[in-house]
Parts: C-alpha cells; structure tokens; sequence
C-alpha cells in the first residue's frame, strides 16, 4: 500500500487515532490515490491487508507468484506512450487473468519469465538479506542490554507510547498519549511495612516459593498513601501503579484506587477486582461496599500447579489525564474517567477468605512525549543533563 500511495494506510494526528484508524479499519481506497494502479494490483493490496489472516495470500511462495504477474506489467504502465496504451491494457487483462486464477500450493518458486533483468532478481535477496541482518542485530544488541523480562518491560515502556505496550488501547479512550518517564518508587521495601496503614487480617513480610520477598495478606485489608515521586514534594499527576499477584487460595483479591470520600452519594473508589474465575473492573460504594462492574469480566487463568509454586500476574493500572487505564497481564480491562473531585492518593489490597502474595509494586510517573523529564529525587543538575 504504501509502496503505490506514497504513504502509510492508517494515519492520525497522534499515536491513539493511528491505532483507532487500524482497529476500526479505516483505510483510505487505495485506487483514489494511486493512479493508473490496474484491478489486478488493487485487489492483491486488499487480499494482503485482509484482517482476516485466511483471506490473505498463505505463502511467500504464492505471494512471488502472484507479483510475478504483475511487476512486468507494472514497469511498462506507469508513463507508457499513447500508442502502446493497447498493448499495455492487453497485459493488464492478461496479469488479471493469471491472478483470478485459483492458487495452488507448490514448493518450487514459479519459473520467472526470460526478459526479467537478473540484477533486479539479485538486488531485491541482497534488500533481504540486509533487513535481516540488521533486525538480528538491534535484537541481539537489545537482549544483551536487558537481561530479564522485569527489565525489557521496563525498556520497553520507557521508549514506546503507553497504549502500544502489552495492547493497551480501546475505542473509547481517546486521551493524551503518555510515556513512562520522570521518577519511580517502590512501594513495598521488602524489609518492613513501613508506609502502610495499620493493617487488618493478617498481613506479614514472606518468601515465595522463588525465594522473593513478598507482601502476604490473609483474610484483610491494607493501604498506604502514593509517594510525591519528586525531591520537592510536589505530586506526579499522572502515573502508573504496578504489580504482581499471586491469587493462591483466596476467594478474591481487590486493587482499590481513586477513592473519593466526604461528597455525600459520590462516595467510591475505582475497583479492579480477580476472583478464581474472572477478572473485571468495577466501581465500589464507600458505604454499602455494592460491587458494580463496568467491564465485561475476563476469564482468570486456571492454576498450572499447586500452591508450592507461584504462579504471577501482573497488573497494571495508568491514570492519564482523562482516564485511568487497567491491564491484566498485558490485556487491556477497559478504562475509568477521572473524577472531577480530587481523588486521595492511596493503594489499597485486599485478600477474601485467603491468602495472596504480592510483590514488584512500584508506581511510575507518566509524561507527554514532549514534557521535560523531571528530576529525580537528590538530583543537582538539569532535566536536560538526565
């Protein structure tokens, strides 16, 4: 597609409208843009961008042999004299034909015809040849600088868009695009439950089975205030918190966040609640504790093992400037709006008629791609030095 219009087939004002243009499928009908493009060419462009994979051509050798039937044609179209216009439509009718044809599956690459250049046949391997090489290289080179997935997750977060990583995008979000940028903290140190509120049930400092520290709550409920993240004390606006749960034996596990109180019947808290079968998101009123999800729920994976071997999910909830984001294990829940009313800034767990380990929670602070980074906290010289 964009070989023949000059540009690519989705496009937008930002990321977020490029990624909606490509769900929704929008796409600009490529003969009113490339002219002279004949039936044949335009319909294999189509057949290759079908969304449905079956509808595509299902080989590279099927694909060479399909191009074979056009290529020639396509040389001696673009800027052909008058005189020869009917010799050149007799070839358009001709590749049209080959390509209407059914397709058959063959291991042999088709015979090229005898009057195709082989320098071109040689240029387009060597083309080939380098792409691969160099996109084995940037592969390597990444590899060798981010040695466990904690770590590619957080390369990966801090140089692409926040709706590209782990899937992250729905239709009805069409706020800003933020970036992992600025500070992070953690807040579980490992070594004590300092920061955390008095908590009730039964919440201790464990070992999994990994041989990690973890946060382990039974039967209860436990939250802390969000750190400032700035050396100032001044407060991040938008910023993602994450985590890893393991779900064990317990009834439900809940994330509370966004909690809104002392405004009468608005009184909630936003609620990513995991149970032993789904997963959904949801609103919680402060006083009568009534669950209302606002997501279509998602199945939670069946345990592999028993109880002596962990087994993690990551979560991830973003608040961006409109709406807050929650993912499960790279699969976007839906999203939240943001309150008008200023919400606390606070975590909290729970654990239901069980235990759950928690661990890696960590909150991060969003940016606009083009705000300055901050400073960290103890940092003496410029944004720009970072």
């Amino acid at each position: 597609y964009h070989l023949f219009a000059g540009r690519p087939p989705f496009d937008g004002d930002n990321t977020g409208q490029v990624l909606a243009n490509k769900i929704k499928g929008k796409v600009r009908d490529l003969s009113t843009i490339a002219d002279g493009i004949s039936h044949a060419s335009l319909k294999l462009v189509q057949e290759m961008m079908a969304a449905d994979p079956e509808d595509r051509p299902q080989s590279y050798v099927d694909l060479i042999a399909r191009i074979d039937g056009l290529e020639n044609v396509t040389r001696e179209v673009i800027n052909v004299p008058r005189k020869q216009v009917a010799v050149a439509r007799k070839k358009i009718a001709e590749a049209e034909t080959l390509c209407d044809e059914p397709r058959k599956k063959t291991d042999k690459l088709p015979t090229r015809e005898a009057t195709e250049p082989q320098r071109a046949r040689r240029s387009g391997w060597l083309g080939r040849l380098v792409a691969f090489v160099f996109f084995v290289s940037v592969c390597g080179g990444v590899l060798y600088l981010v040695k466990d997935e904690d770590q590619f997750k957080e390369f990966a977060e801090s140089w692409l868009p926040y709706e590209f990583f782990g899937q992250g995008y729905t239709n009805d979000f069409q706020g800003p695009v933020l970036v992992q940028g600025g500070t992070t903290a953690s807040l579980f140190n490992g070594a004590s439950l300092d920061g955390w509120s008095k908590p009730r049930g039964d919440w201790k400092i464990a070992k999994d089975s990994q041989g990690d520290v973890v946060l382990a709550g039974h039967s209860g409920v436990i939250s802390r205030p969000l750190p400032a993240l700035h050396g100032d004390g001044a407060e991040a606006e938008n910023y993602n918190l994450r985590m890893r749960v393991d779900v064990r034996d317990a009834l439900a596990v809940e994330v509370h966040f966004s909690v809104v109180i002392g405004q009468g019947q608005q009184d909630e808290r936003y609620v990513l609640r995991m149970t032993q079968r789904d997963v959904v998101l949801g609103r919680q009123d402060w006083n009568s504790k009534a669950f209302l999800p606002v997501t279509e729920p998602l199945p939670f994976p069946a345990r592999k093992g028993n109880l002596d071997v962990a087994e993690y999910h990551e979560l991830r909830i973003g608040r961006h400037q409109t709406h807050w984001l929650a993912y499960f294990d790279g699969h976007m829940l839906g999203t939240l709006p943001v309150t008008i009313v200023e919400p606390i800034r606070s975590i909290g767990l729970v654990t239901e008629e069980g235990t759950a380990y928690f661990k890696d929670l960590r909150m991060s602070e969003l940016i606009s791609p083009r705000e300055p980074v901050g400073k960290p906290p103890g940092f003496t010289g410029s944004a720009n030095d970072r």
